[in-house]
């Protein structure tokens, strides 16, 4: 069901809300037209929503939204659309396969506000693209890729090193799936200390293995039964560099968690 959907893209919601703090907050934009291009699906609304949120919140009103299939190849009608409403901000919810067409389309047309990308709108690949070294952010968690005052990177680099030297070029996926395996690492462990490796066991250790953490890779997941998940709730910026190992650097020093996203509910 889309309710159920919605609740897996929910810490797109609190990366959203982050983004708009940063924005409106932090850099002082309030009064700017804000607007939202969002792929069209519970993925994409999860990331609207949480704008949304963030303008009850913070006193602002989405100017436009706009978008666009999974499937979609051409994005030309999107972003005349943003152009004509002089979009300032654009928040943009997608895949990397619809990123370098719609940033494309944008360069084309001579349009210029600031994006910031969901963390899954990016690929390294795209680190070349120099409009989006002018124009382009990505909000996400963790560290940046070489960060050694993360113990969660540090571990990561030294298993990387040892186990897998294939995998030497940075990749925010590689991170992302490396803290969600380490993840569920956990909570076999709890499976195996309560002796029971079954379907049920498992849930039951999901239910009772209380705080995953990953060294600082991701926030801290207070866990549990569905209704008890306290998901992490933190943010950081990242600009497009070329030089800086995986294409991002950090723009701001330190995660932070603004005080929108602290009041949002997540719906399990």
């Amino acid at each position: 069901p889309e309710q159920q959907l919605m609740a897996l893209g929910a810490p797109y919601q609190v990366q959203a809300i982050n983004a708009m703090d940063w924005w409106v907050n932090q850099k002082g934009n309030k009064s700017s037209k804000i607007c939202v291009m969002y792929q069209d699906d519970p993925y994409g609304k999860a990331g609207l929503e949480g704008v949304q949120f963030a303008g009850e919140q913070m006193g602002f009103k989405v100017t436009k939204e706009v978008t666009f299939a999974v499937t979609d190849t051409e994005f030309g009608a999107q972003v005349n659309q943003l152009k004509a409403s002089a979009c300032e901000l654009v928040y943009l919810v997608g895949l990397p396969s619809a990123t370098g067409g719609i940033m494309g389309a944008s360069e084309q047309t001579g349009f210029t506000p600031q994006w910031i990308g969901q963390s899954p709108t990016w690929v390294g690949l795209l680190s070349g693209n120099t409009y989006m070294q002018q124009h382009f952010l990505i909000v996400n968690e963790g560290p940046q890729w070489g960060d050694t005052t993360s113990p969660g990177m540090t571990q990561m680099l030294d298993d990387i090193a040892k186990y897998d030297k294939q995998q030497q070029k940075p990749d925010i996926y590689f991170a992302f799936g490396y803290a969600q395996a380490w993840s569920m690492a956990q909570i076999l462990e709890k499976a195996v200390a309560l002796g029971d490796l079954s379907r049920d066991g498992i849930v039951t250790a999901m239910n009772e293995v209380g705080t995953l953490k990953t060294g600082g890779l991701l926030g801290d997941y207070q866990y549990g039964p569905p209704a008890d998940r306290k998901p992490p709730r933190a943010g950081r910026m990242f600009q497009v560099d070329p030089a800086t190992p995986g294409g991002l650097k950090a723009l701001t020093p330190q995660e932070f968690v603004s005080d929108a996203a602290k009041k949002f509910t997540f719906q399990f």
